[in-house]
């Protein structure tokens, strides 16, 4: 009982760095060099409520970088969802002002 901790759920910070390194390790496992996030698709990982835990970070990471063509560097919302996921037009319309402000721009990371 006295070697048991609690480990904090993860802040924003902690969700960003978490989602950027799985994307970068997603992307290496395939080949792949991952160059830019849109911040669109940040925003979405790091509010959606349903992406709470590492766990969940790295599902959404790891598909949204096998939905990619090989040659493409860059990854967007869009990426983060099947076609035809109602999810990517719900959290589009109930975030409007956020996506037609980070829609189309774009993060650069490094690994």
């Amino acid at each position: 009982m006295d070697r048991r901790f609690e480990i904090a759920a993860p802040v924003l910070e902690d969700k960003a760095v978490i989602l950027f390194s799985q994307i970068l390790g997603a992307a290496a496992a395939r080949g792949q060099q991952i160059d830019e996030v849109e911040k669109l698709a940040v925003y979405y990982a790091l509010t959606d409520e349903s992406l709470q835990t590492p766990r969940q970070l790295r599902d959404l990471a790891v598909a949204a970088v096998q939905r990619l063509p090989h040659d493409e560097r860059r990854l967007t919302y869009d990426d983060l969802f099947y076609r035809g996921d109602a999810r990517n037009h719900n959290f589009w319309m109930g975030h409007a002002d956020a996506a037609r402000d980070l829609s189309g721009l774009f993060v650069r990371i490094e690994g």
